[in-house]
């Protein structure tokens, strides 16, 4: 059998007649062949075909998907090999095979870091989806042993759910017992990171926030800020408190590192601009420690969110401030691509929740 010639502009494309016979355009199953490549002798491998109808085109292997999305995250071949845990040479060699594939570079080079090109971008978008839906393959098999027949991730606050939130959360279950819905709590950025690598299909945000690219969005509602206050404290005694109030007080806050754009519009919207007696972050974003700290001193003024008025809280009263409440803006967060085929389901949902989809829109 005469070898095969590579191709430069493009993956390799071999008509049936190449190998004989050929199957009859009437075969449409798909099947993987080996085959011989004229390629770069530095590269002992040879790629795979995949036959779709009447031709075959090369296949890319999920440990090549792997070793790319490594080098895109970290930046770095280096870091990328360590974290792979194998030969930062073979790991090059990997990546060009990968390329000349391709028939196109994925990544621009210099001495101290690596970054994507537009094809690269494009190409590690869909590579963690196939990653992910590989992943949830293997998954799958024990959801099925529990009567499941789909997944969804869902990235939530940690600091709690919204009332909006669980009851989307309640309706979606009712109506979708067969799908497993996923929880994964973390704070905005942490949330927004994720989706963005395509490890959760959806994600609760609080704006203002950022993102590398854009994203859906549909608005759930908004979330009050309270004042978290001891009993002891004399502005306990209050229905409302005035936020002229908060300046004479010491005020403990959230961290600002956990969220900053988030942090930094509570922190306006409560002081408008001046500063109050202290200003101390809580050293733990659990909502029961930031609670607890303000039971524990009884000059101290805590501020949070209105979910954390669900726990129970000895020692602290949850007070609301005075009109205008101050809120922020809380809603879900997807891309149009991603692992799960529930996703449009569950967008669904939130929408009937919400009681029209006037409030979804593109990217933030």
């Amino acid at each position: 059998m005469p070898l095969l010639k590579k191709r430069s502009a493009a993956a390799p494309t071999i008509r049936s007649r190449a190998w004989g016979a050929g199957p009859s355009s009437s075969d449409n199953d798909e099947r993987s062949i080996t085959g011989s490549y004229r390629s770069d002798p530095s590269v002992s491998s040879y790629p795979h075909f995949v036959q779709t109808g009447l031709s075959y085109t090369a296949a890319v292997e999920l440990r090549q998907l792997r070793y790319a999305v490594a080098v895109a995250d970290a930046g770095h071949f280096g870091r990328a090999a360590q974290r792979l845990r194998i030969a930062q040479s073979g790991l090059s060699q990997q990546i060009k095979a990968l390329e000349r594939l391709l028939g196109t570079a994925l990544f621009v080079r210099d001495t101290r870091h690596v970054a994507l090109t537009p094809a690269g971008r494009l190409f590690i978008e869909h590579a963690r989806v196939v990653l992910e839906l590989a992943d949830r393959a293997e998954q799958s098999v024990r959801l099925g042993e529990r009567g499941k027949t789909g997944w969804i991730k869902v990235a939530t606050n940690a600091a709690g759910l919204s009332p909006a939130m669980a009851e989307l959360l309640n309706r979606y279950r009712e109506r979708y017992p067969h799908v497993e819905v996923e929880l994964h709590p973390g704070f905005g950025p942490q949330n927004l990171e994720a989706l963005e690598l395509r490890r959760v299909d959806l994600a609760v945000v609080t704006l203002p926030t950022e993102s590398t690219e854009p994203f859906n969005y549909l608005r759930l509602g908004w979330i009050e800020i309270l004042a978290i206050v001891p009993q002891v404290h004399p502005l306990a005694s209050l229905d409302r408190i005035p936020r002229d109030e908060l300046v004479h007080h010491p005020i403990l806050t959230l961290p600002r590192s956990v969220n900053p754009r988030v942090i930094d519009h509570m922190h306006d919207v409560l002081f408008e601009g001046r500063e109050p007696l202290s200003l101390v972050e809580a050293i733990d974003m659990a909502a029961t420690a930031h609670i607890s700290m303000v039971a524990e001193d009884a000059k101290l003024i805590g501020v949070g969110f209105g979910s954390e008025a669900e726990l129970e809280a000895p020692g602290v009263v949850f007070r609301s401030f005075e009109e205008p409440v101050p809120r922020i803006e809380h809603g879900i967060a997807w891309f149009d691509t991603h692992a799960s085929s529930f996703v449009d389901t569950f967008v669904g949902v939130a929408r009937e929740l919400v009681g029209s989809s006037s409030d979804a829109g593109a990217a933030r």
